[in-house]
């Protein structure tokens, strides 16, 4: 843990400037900016994995997406956040999560989803989404390039994509092939 944390209770991280303002300035004239407690909005999608790496310690922290795949979500409640709401809410809707938080309660908020994936091939999934390169992913896993290839097969097939393209659209928004959702 670092050391005493200087900032302002009351945080809003956000890749969206705007949208972080916005919703830092509702929270304040709702009597929220006394909180100890910091909001990671993921926008874009995948913005929460580096924001929780360097959001203060010692307070309850909120991570809120509107990402559908369930592998992300996974993912993002493996970062141990307070609470992780995964689905679009208006601000006010957030209050009630924000107190409970606060409280010391840890909440997920998400549709249910059973993952195809084990653990490891989830990991293979978002360091091929967020890094790109094969042999980044494969030193990061700590793998031969031919067991990676496997893990990749495996995930191709549980999840129905074509291949190594397929899995940063799945990823950072759920579409897959058979799910062709705009």
């Amino acid at each position: 843990m670092h050391g005493a944390d200087a900032s302002p209770p009351l945080r809003v991280l956000s890749g969206n400037a705007l949208l972080g303002e916005l919703l830092e300035t509702f929270l304040t004239q709702q009597g929220r900016n006394g909180l100890r407690v910091t909001v990671i909005l993921d926008a874009p999608w995948g913005y929460a994995y580096t924001a929780f790496e360097g959001a203060p310690q010692g307070r309850s922290t909120l991570i809120v997406t509107d990402n559908p795949c369930g592998e992300a979500w996974e993912d993002l409640w493996d970062l141990a956040p307070t609470a992780l709401i995964a689905q679009q809410l208006s601000p006010g809707a957030l209050l009630p999560t924000i107190d409970q938080t606060v409280r010391g309660q840890r909440l997920r908020l998400t549709p249910f989803y059973e993952t195809p994936l084990t653990k490891t091939e989830r990991r293979v999934l978002r360091l091929c989404a967020t890094l790109g390169d094969l042999r980044a992913v494969g030193d990061a896993v700590g793998v031969s390039s031919g067991t990676l290839k496997n893990h990749l097969s495996s995930i191709y097939g549980k999840l129905g994509l074509r291949g190594l393209t397929d899995l940063r659209p799945y990823y950072f928004g759920g579409v897959t092939p058979a799910d062709p959702r705009p």
